[in-house]
C-alpha cells in the first residue's frame, strides 16, 4: 500500500500499512492506561496493538502515531468456492484524535487497500466467491465504524449486497 496523506486543517494526516514499530506502538498504547489485568478488557488489550503477527493500519498526525485498526485477513478456496474473510480485530485513536472523522478516513483507506489487494471490484456473481466482514464490538463507536467500513468495501463491488455477508452486533 502506498502511503496515503490528507492535509486537514494545516495537519498532515498520513495513513500507512505495516510501517511502525513494536516500540512505537508501546509508546502510543501507554497513553491510554489501561489495565491489561481487567477481565472485562478483552477488545483493547495490547496484543492487539503491539505483538502482532501482521501488518497494522496506522495513522499519523503531524509524524505522531495517533490511531491504530487492527484488521486480520484471510482468504481459503476448497472445492472451487473461495472464502474471503475480513475480520476487524480493534481500531483505537487517542482521545484528541477523536471526533474529528479521523477514523472514517482510516477506514476507508484500509477497505480501499483491502479491496485492491483482494480485487473486490472483479468478484461475481458467477464466482463462487462469499465475502465475510466480521467484529465483535464493544461500544457504539466500534459499531459505527465497522458499518462506515463494510459500507466502504461494498461500495468496491456492484453485487455486494449478494456477495458480502456482515456479522458483528451490538
Amino acid at each position: 500500500m502506498d502511503t496515503s496523506k490528507v492535509l486537514l486543517n494545516d495537519n498532515e494526516l498520513v495513513v500507512t500499512y505495516g510501517a511502525s514499530t513494536k516500540e512505537q506502538r508501546a509508546a502510543w498504547y501507554q497513553q491510554f492506561e489501561i489495565d491489561i489485568e481487567d477481565p472485562d478488557n478483552t477488545v483493547l488489550h495490547p496484543y492487539l496493538f503491539i505483538d502482532v503477527s501482521y501488518p497494522l493500519y496506522e495513522m499519523w498526525e503531524n509524524g505522531n502515531l495517533i490511531g491504530l485498526l487492527n484488521i486480520d485477513v484471510s482468504q481459503m478456496t476448497e472445492d472451487g468456492s473461495t472464502t474471503l474473510c475480513i475480520n476487524v480485530e480493534a481500531v483505537m485513536l487517542i482521545e484528541a484524535a477523536r471526533g474529528r472523522g479521523l477514523s472514517a478516513i482510516l477506514g476507508d483507506t484500509a477497505a480501499e487497500h483491502i479491496a485492491t489487494t483482494y480485487q473486490l471490484d472483479k468478484i461475481s456473481l458467477g464466482d463462487s466467491c462469499i465475502v465475510y466482514v466480521m467484529a465483535d464490538l464493544l461500544s457504539e463507536e466500534g459499531e459505527r465504524f465497522v458499518e462506515v467500513f463494510y459500507d466502504e468495501l461494498c461500495s468496491f463491488n456492484s453485487d455486494s449486497n449478494r456477495l458480502f455477508h456482515r456479522s458483528w452486533g451490538f
